[in-house]
Formats: C-alpha cells, sequence, structure tokens
C-alpha cells in the first residue's frame, strides 16, 4: 500500500527528484525506493526509519554532542525520500537528501543505486558549521554526511552513487545558476 501511494503522489509534482524525471521515471522512482526497503529492512527498523528516524552516527568531542540521523523525509520529499541530517546538539547544520533508484534510470546496468538530490547547510549556520568542522577535527558536515551515505551504500551493496547536476535541481533559478552548479556539480 505504502509503495503505491507514494508513486500515485509523486505524480502530483512537476518535479521529483530531478527535473528531466518524466511522469513514468517519477512513478518508477518512488516505487522502487520504497519497495527496495521494504524487501531488506526489518519490520522493526523500517517502522523506526518511517517513524522517528535513526542515529547512524554520534560523537560528543569538547561537550557538545554531533550526531547523524537518518529519516524520512517529511518535508521536502520530492528532493529525495531520505535525509541523512548533521546535528550539533539539537541544532541541524547540514542535509543530505538521496533515493534509492533503479540503475537503468540513471543509464547504469546495475540493480539499484542512490541519487543524491539535495546537499545544503542550513542557512544562517555558518559559524555552528565551522565549529563542528573544528571540532571534529577538520571533518566537514558535508563530507561526513557523504561518509555516513556511503556507508548506506555498502550495507545495501550498492556500487553507483549519482547526483543531481545544478541545472537539474528540482529548484532551478537561471538567476541561481552559479551557486547551484558551484554545489551540485
Amino acid at each position: 500500500e505504502l509503495v503505491a501511494a507514494k508513486a500515485a503522489h509523486t505524480r502530483r509534482n512537476r518535479y521529483y527528484l530531478a527535473r528531466n524525471f518524466d511522469e513514468a521515471a517519477k512513478a518508477d522512482a518512488a516505487r522502487f525506493h520504497y519497495a527496495w526497503l521494504v524487501e531488506r529492512l526489518q519490520s522493526d527498523a523500517l517502522r523506526a526509519l518511517l517513524t522517528d528516524g535513526l542515529t547512524i552516527w554520534a560523537a560528543e568531542p569538547e561537550g557538545l554532542r554531533y550526531s547523524i540521523s537518518l529519516c524520512v523525509e517529511i518535508y521536502v520529499a520530492r528532493e529525495g525520500e531520505l535525509t541523512l541530517e548533521m546535528w550539533a546538539g539539537r541544532t541541524s547544520l547540514y542535509m543530505l537528501s538521496f533515493s534509492f533508484l533503479p540503475g537503468r534510470l540513471l543509464g547504469l546496468d546495475v540493480e539499484a543505486a542512490l541519487l543524491v538530490s539535495r546537499v545544503q547547510g542550513r542557512p544562517e549556520r555558518f559559524e555552528e558549521i565551522r565549529l563542528a568542522t573544528k571540532s571534529l577535527a577538520e571533518l566537514q558536515p558535508r563530507a561526513a554526511l557523504f561518509a555516513a551515505l556511503t556507508g548506506i551504500a555498502e550495507v545495501f551493496g550498492i556500487t553507483h552513487v549519482a547526483g543531481v547536476t545544478g541545472e537539474n535541481y528540482i529548484n532551478f533559478l537561471d538567476d541561481k545558476r552559479e551557486a547551484l552548479e558551484r554545489q551540485y556539480d
């Protein structure tokens, strides 16, 4: 039921994951993502992921807890079904959204691949991001999230990770081209 409902929901979005996905690709992507999770996760892990999310990494240098959580994206799901989010205490610093896709949607001869469709620092959190980088021995939040994504890929046997280009980003605006290309290309 979840798989069918999500596939139907994506058809109502003008863009889903990437601007170049047509209606069939959008529905196929959503269907595949949830079917992939349902087939591979135990029911208690799937329930936790779909409700509260999972903390997949944490460290506490200098008395402040840094963590990375994995959760279903509820605010901007058209940018990716799952989000890795880095936290400093209870303050969100950075997000990376992705989905499991059939490799053929990305022109790959593999069963499944990951598509990263959003990598974004929280607005007005530059100082907190700088402090996190310093506290974590120069590990930038963006790099920490990608390392977490790499671990997820390894757990699921995924060998390919693709990213949406700046121009193919669903919220692309021509006047933001340079910034989007710098962030996504």
